[in-house]
């Protein structure tokens, strides 16, 4: 793919390797739209001195200037895995702002409502959900499930505090735009950042973690996923699926 030759050389090899098991649609997209890309460049250039100190903004995707900027200290897999994410956030945009539109806004909230706590069936699911998610390693060590769960529930503190139970370290992979959940062990992004973060926040970052997640196709990610949240899936699939034969 065209972007493949503005990776850093220290890790091009490693991000073709994670977009190689991709579904042929999601590898039909990404070529479709990878030469518009602009650049793939170090979060380095948006540094600044504060307090006497260089402070780097995290990776992501700039819609403004339509580039992926991404922190160039991190190890080969990590960059490799928060690229496939960012990547997403330039195929959104490149759709047309597309995790915006009505169709996935409402299998947004359609899944959203399932886990809604003030229900007792919502309860009922989320409950659920915290136990099949610690029976399942895949599902539980993907920083992708584990920020569309974030979004969908907005950081409910009682699964939060179980998956904390559950896990052995917080993730490494770098997903957040602005401050972290210390100490949370579970990957996803701040009450701040969903409250008062970029327009549709909860959705367009439940859309590029899908696209992550169809990146790196694992089939046992994906049945979770499938099962757990499967009105996004499903509408995920449809529109890649469309996209893929333009």
């Amino acid at each position: 793919m065209k972007f493949y030759d503005q990776i850093p050389s220290q890790y091009r090899k490693s991000v073709e390797e994670g977009f190689s098991k991709a579904s042929n649609d999601i590898l039909n997209v990404s070529k479709i739209y990878s030469s518009s890309l602009k650049g793939v460049c170090s979060t380095a250039l948006k540094a600044i001195i504060s307090d006497g100190r260089l402070i780097r903004p995290v990776s992501h995707y700039d819609f403004t200037e339509n580039c992926i900027y991404m922190d160039e200290s991190k190890s080969e897999e990590d960059y490799m895995r928060t690229f496939r994410h960012e990547y997403g956030h330039f195929i959104d945009y490149s759709l047309g702002k597309i995790s915006e539109k009505p169709e996935f806004v409402k299998a947004f909230e359609d899944d959203a409502q399932l886990y809604d706590v003030s229900k007792d069936d919502g309860i009922k699911r989320l409950r659920n959900l915290q136990m099949e998610i610690a029976d399942n390693i895949h599902a539980f060590a993907s920083e992708y499930v584990t920020d569309i769960i974030s979004a969908l529930t907005r950081n409910d503190t009682a699964f939060i505090r179980k998956y904390t139970e559950n896990a052995t370290q917080t993730s490494p992979y770098d997903l957040f735009y602005y401050e972290k959940m210390e100490g949370a062990g579970m990957s996803g992004h701040t009450d701040l950042y969903w409250d008062d973060g970029p327009h549709m926040s909860r959705q367009k970052e439940a859309f590029a973690d899908l696209f992550a997640i169809w990146t790196e196709n694992n089939p046992i990610v994906q049945k979770f996923v499938c099962d757990h949240f499967p009105n996004l899936s499903g509408t995920f699939e449809k529109i890649i699926r469309t996209e893929s034969k333009r």
